[in-house]
């Protein structure tokens, strides 16, 4: 059979393709939304940009603390602490008076700089400079924003300004309890021990800054007592920490880290502390700090009693015993001067409702200090720094909380529109009011109600526009605004605008006479010209006892001066008080007034309007005066 021949498939010829001209793609044309819908690029604030301006508001506060320190003659307090140190410099002993470390300071200053008021204030003013430093450490807790927020508004605070422009302990108590808080963060963040022996180097000043020590003591272990009693969320522990820093790794591994003791809460809540042999050097480093201020290098070794247990002692009897301030002065202080506190407020609002960690922590530390300070019966003024520090911190950080949601140009046009909208309507009530406190206003009371009905017109509709949410986040920047100008306003009016006068003040009851330098001049050259005058015999210079405070300062380079209690001889130079008769011989007299003493009163609405906005005295004064009499000379 033959073999059957196998066909090949044909090949199939594919018809070669034919060109074609690309075809021309035409993107679709894109649409532009409206320009308020576009969303801002967030701007990403470098760190360079972040020290300049912090070292800005640093610069500030220096100048504001430092510029004219010896305007204003010294108060009747900070003449008692002055001679203190001016004693303890000459070798003669001095009573600390319960503040070592400002008595123990102002020795020293005055031995290298010499005596001056300017000098006796400088020390309150480095430490108040330095407390807007130590904001820096809690940078990592406010952010950038609150941090650089709150730096300003504790440089320009009224109250911390008026203490560090003031030779006591208030500004030395508050600086190191602020770094303290700083350095406590900084450990617990790094742990490493360096920080904690910083931390007892500053606990040890603080421990001999003065009574206002315990009050702050007092307030943070109130507050850990209320924290540590907060219900946990869920079933992750609130951890406070012992610096109240938030943490949210496990217990277990926090009780892994080598050299760390953990101390649990009531709650769950997570103390950590260094190991005992670092507790014990850093504990040994601290009372070696506190026992040197105290007994002055070891000059004065009655400090320890002086210094520590009497200012323990003040402290408890500005507790119990009765004072002039009534039961709502910190509430009118707080109006009255550091208007951003209310910022503060609302921050410890919402940091106690989202258990923040630190904020929660400095929520607590307000609540505790105003509650201290209101239901103690001496209600001291400078107490009010105790609950306005943390409240300043709690103002910059919801700005921090608050800033994110700026990120559009709509919420800035809104923001922009509002802020006008709140400063036409502010400045057209404060010349209403200005108007109606006159005695004899010409514009009807019904502007008044017209100006709320205005305010309450515009949050109806900023919250029928734009929410409830966006209306609150944007009226508490613009009342942040507003109450900066305010605090300004009564920083100008406190620590520079009224010149000498402070006794209209509400903290100031007594205020020194700028005439009590005119005496001491007029004493030290009639004093020269006795001794010209080889008069020596007759160059005694009486003073009455009763007029010690304030003259002993500012007759302290006159040798011959001797404070007796009853001027009965006929001294080349007699310095008697109120109305009192020459003695006897032929004299001539000057009269110099020494000190004011006004009580604040409010009155009606009209009074304390007039003092909030001019800080018209709102009291009758009363004058201290002094009459120079000077023998005649033969």
């Amino acid at each position: 059979m033959a073999p059957t021949r196998q066909r090949r498939p044909a090949t199939v010829r594919r018809p070669a393709p034919v060109p074609t001209r690309p075809v021309r793609r035409v993107a679709p044309t894109p649409t532009t939304p409206p320009a308020s819908l576009v969303p801002l690029v967030p701007i990403e604030v470098g760190e360079l940009t972040v020290r300049a301006a912090f070292v800005g508001i640093l610069l500030v506060a220096a100048f504001l603390r430092l510029i004219g320190l010896d305007d204003r003659p010294l108060q009747r307090d900070e003449v008692e602490l002055a001679l203190q140190s001016l004693s303890l410099m000459r070798g003669e002993g001095a009573d600390l008076l319960g503040h070592p470390w400002l008595v123990s300071g102002n020795a020293l200053l005055i031995l290298m700089l010499g005596a001056s008021d300017g000098v006796v204030r400088l020390l309150p003013a480095v430490a108040g400079t330095l407390a807007v430093g130590v904001v820096w450490l809690f940078r990592g807790i406010l952010g950038n924003v609150g941090m650089l927020v709150a730096a300003a508004l504790l440089a320009i605070s009224p109250t911390f300004l008026f203490y560090s422009r003031t030779s006591g302990s208030a500004m030395l108590a508050s600086a190191t309890i602020l770094a303290a808080a700083g350095l406590l963060i900084r450990l617990h963040a790094t742990r490493q021990e360096k920080w904690a022996y910083a931390l007892a180097v500053v606990v040890g000043l603080f421990i001999t800054s003065g009574p206002l020590a315990w009050a702050f003591v007092a307030a943070l272990v109130l507050a850990a007592l209320l924290a540590t009693s907060l219900p946990r969320e869920g079933a992750a522990p609130w951890r406070l920490g012992i610096v109240g820093a938030s943490l949210h790794s496990s217990a277990s591994q926090d009780q892994a880290m080598p050299g760390w003791l953990p101390l649990v809460g009531k709650h769950g809540g997570l103390f950590l502390l260094p190991a005992p042999e670092s507790l014990r050097r850093a504990g040994l480093l601290g009372a070696a700090v506190a026992g040197l201020v105290a007994t002055a290098a070891l000059t004065n070794l009655r400090g320890i009693q002086d210094g520590v247990v009497d200012s323990l002692a003040l402290w408890w009897s500005s507790l119990t015993q009765p004072g002039e301030n009534s039961l709502g002065f910190y509430l009118l202080h707080l109006l009255s001067y550091d208007m951003p506190t209310l910022i503060g407020i609302a921050g410890a609002v919402v940091a106690i409702r989202r258990r923040a960690g630190v904020p929660t922590f400095l929520a607590l530390w307000a609540m505790a200090a105003f509650l201290l300070a209101t239901a103690s019966a001496g209600r001291p003024a400078e107490h009010a720094t105790t609950f306005v520090l943390p409240l300043l911190l709690l103002a910059g950080w919801l700005t921090e909380q608050l800033v994110p949601g700026l990120r559009s140009r709509e919420t800035l046009r809104h923001l922009g529109l509002g802020s006008l909208a709140v400063l036409i309507i502010s400045s057209f009530t404060r010349a209403v009011l200005g108007n109606l406190s006159l005695a004899d206003p010409d514009l009807p009371g019904i502007f008044i109600l017209a100006a709320a009905l205005a305010l309450f017109i515009l949050i109806a509709g900023a919250v029928w526009t734009i929410g409830t949410s966006q209306t609150l986040r944007l009226a508490a920047l613009i009342g942040l605004a507003l109450s900066t100008l305010v605090a300004i306003h009564a920083t100008a009016n406190l620590n520079f605008g009224r010149g000498q006068d402070l006794a209209v003040e509400l903290f100031v009851r007594q205020t020194t006479s700028p005439d009590i330098r005119t005496l001491a001049g007029d004493v030290f050259q009639v004093g020269q010209v006795l001794v010209l005058n080889r008069k020596d015999k007759d160059s005694e210079i009486l003073v009455e006892e009763s007029l010690r405070n304030p003259l002993a300062w500012y007759l302290r380079d006159v040798k011959s001066v001797q404070f007796v209690g009853r001027i009965g001889a006929s001294p080349a130079v007699a310095v008697m008080g109120g109305e009192a008769k020459a003695p006897r011989g032929a004299y001539a007299g000057q009269r110099y007034t020494l000190t004011t003493t006004r009580k604040f009163e409010p009155g009606d609405w009209k009074t304390w309007w007039r003092w909030w906005t001019l800080r018209e005295p709102a009291g009758a004064g009363q004058a201290v005066r002094a009459t120079v009499f000077v023998k005649a000379q033969r």
